[in-house]
């Protein structure tokens, strides 16, 4: 690999302004042999400046939809004990309304349930304890009316995977953190990937963690606390955010699920299949390279399949190439406004596999 321009291409978009740090691990599948691994600019910039390390460990936002909640519905079916087409409401009572008997966790997890993309649900209960926020909020997502027929649109919705997170723990009998750490992270020796629930100390020290916005009401630089509203509000578990994780172990879940050591290669390739709803690239719980504008760039494969998230994270594979690569910066520190990472993170994926 041309590793001095990979370097620089990072750096290039560290100065740009995209984000004050970026870390990169390119790395073989099939072999777990790692190509690149670097580290450049700003772990936290503000009210301090902080190095960015190899070992940083970064709020991934909705990386957490396919590495968590994803998986554990990816082995819930291989256990038989949840199908593609089983009915949402059958496991959520409070899931009701107008065509809501037709949503299926298919549905669900391909963006098509007719559910809205997002609701500022923490505005009204961000001043409850968490256990009650978490309650209220999912009952405000159940009862939330569909807004197109089930199956006819595909539309990426948190609201869905907050479902999903929550049909996952009802079969489950465990919260999402919990079932996460015993099911995918011990067995996988991911030590470094966990949630920080609000109302519990941080697990590691803050400085271990890249710094993420200047919260406008929660009156701080948040550091080791997940950045989603909704999520931390719902005290930092939920099935749409609130992991947090490295480069490294995000490699090595990458590579456990295409070698089938936490669920069955079968159903990993079923799930990695578009969902054929019109107009969707994206696959079951993940996405894949759409034929314009891909956020993994013009370069990588087709039939490579990833995740991206708010806070600036992504993880792709390239089944193709037996290529796994990570991007995690910190684009939303200090502020979530700046939107330069949709312009440099399919250029750096670009650099990568021009390299190869």
């Amino acid at each position: 690999m041309d590793n001095a321009r990979i370097t620089q291409c990072q750096t290039e978009a560290v100065r740009s302004g995209a984000f004050p740090g970026a870390e990169l691990l390119v790395g073989r599948a099939s072999d777990g042999d790692v190509l690149f691994h670097h580290a450049v600019g700003l772990a936290q910039k503000f009210p301090t400046e902080e190095p960015l390390s190899t070992s940083t460990i970064f709020d991934v936002a909705s990386v957490t939809k396919a590495v968590l909640t994803t998986t554990l519905v990816m082995q819930a079916v291989a256990e038989h004990r949840l199908n593609l087409d089983s009915r949402v409401a059958a496991f959520l009572p409070l899931f009701v309304g107008p065509q809501k008997e037709l949503v299926t966790v298919w549905h669900l997890l391909s963006h098509a349930s007719g559910l809205p993309a997002w609701r500022p649900f923490f505005e009204a209960h961000r001043r409850e304890p968490p256990a009650a926020a978490r309650d209220a909020i999912r009952a405000a997502v159940a009862q939330e009316p569909l807004e197109t027929r089930p199956g006819t649109r595909a539309l990426y919705s948190d609201l869905s995977m907050i479902l999903l997170g929550w049909i996952v723990e009802t079969i489950g009998g465990e919260r999402l953190d919990a079932l996460g750490e015993k099911k995918i992270f011990a067995p996988l020796q991911l030590h470094n990937t966990f949630h920080a629930p609000t109302d519990a100390p941080l697990p590691r020290p803050a400085s271990a963690f890249a710094a993420t916005e200047n919260c406008p009401w929660r009156k701080q630089v948040l550091r080791g606390r997940v950045h989603d509203d909704n999520c931390y509000v719902m005290g930092g578990v939920s099935g749409h955010a609130g992991l947090f994780s490295t480069t490294q172990d995000l490699f090595d879940f990458a590579r456990a699920l295409l070698r089938g050591q936490i669920v069955p290669r079968d159903i990993v390739d079923l799930f990695w299949t578009r969902s054929g709803v019109p107009g969707s690239d994206r696959a079951l719980g993940w996405d894949t390279k759409s034929a314009q504008g891909s956020q993994a760039g013009s370069k990588i494969s087709p039939g490579s399949v990833g995740h991206t998230g708010f806070t600036g994270t992504s993880l792709w594979i390239d089944r193709t190439r037996d290529v796994i690569v990570v991007l995690l910066t910190n684009r939303v520190h200090p502020r979530r406004d700046n939107e330069l990472i949709k312009l440099w993170r399919p250029t750096i994926h670009d650099v990568v596999f021009s390299s190869l």
